[in-house]
């Protein structure tokens, strides 16, 4: 899939999208039970109120039962409104230079992790028992060592296409020469500063014995 006319804000220079995903829709499922339930049971009361005989003496009940369930039904449907509006929000994006997890709500929070592709170690991906089997999810782990941590990602769809892309993108990475992980210790430092040292005092003597020659040749 070509991803060279997508964007998002904060992107880097020559930052290119590989993917972008969000978790399974599984996650939503209860808040959609919910509406589903609950717009039958006030559509059930609206259909059969007219069928019941009921006196002037109760009618009054009758119309606060009826205020009562439309308000909390209308503030049911809000929070279930605000939570599918939340699970497009939050959104993780696979570039060719780092993994984005963009965590966000409608109204109070905005937050975003970035993992560069030098810091990740490992990956692992796990998709346990029946009901994660049927429907296609699981996790993926990234282990940041700079970190010493797991950046644990849940209810992922598709886990091994996406286990697949970071491995794929993460080679490409290390191919292209741009890892910068690899670790030199002290010691190895202090070598390095020495052989140039004498690289340089070398060169500098070869100098002087090519000039003393020249002026001897005169």
């Amino acid at each position: 899939m070509d991803n060279s006319d997508k964007h998002f804000k904060g992107q880097l220079k020559d930052e290119k999208i590989i993917c972008t995903f969000r978790r399974h829709w599984i996650v939503i499922f209860p808040y959609l039970f919910v509406l589903v339930t609950g717009l039958f049971i006030f559509l059930l009361f609206v259909f059969l109120e007219p069928t019941l005989n009921i006196s002037p003496l109760t009618a009054w009940y009758s119309q606060l039962l009826f205020l009562t369930l439309f308000l909390g039904i209308t503030y049911t449907f809000h929070r279930i409104f605000v939570h599918v509006f939340n699970y497009y929000l939050n959104v993780f994006i696979i570039t060719n230079l780092r993994i984005v997890d963009i965590d966000r709500t409608l109204f109070l929070r905005d937050r975003r992790d970035t993992f560069n592709l030098d810091m990740i170690d490992d990956v692992k991906k796990g998709r346990e028992g029946i009901f994660q089997t049927l429907f296609n999810f699981g996790t993926l782990e990234i282990y940041l060592p700079s970190m010493n941590v797991y950046k644990r990602m849940s209810f992922i769809p598709a886990p091994n296409h996406y286990f697949r892309c970071i491995c794929r993108i993460r080679q490409e990475y290390i191919d292209r020469g741009t890892m910068k992980h690899v670790i030199l210790n002290p010691q190895h430092i202090q070598n390095i500063q020495e052989i140039s040292e004498e690289r340089d005092f070398e060169n500098e003597n070869a100098k002087i014995r090519a000039k003393k020659l020249d002026d001897e040749g005169l």
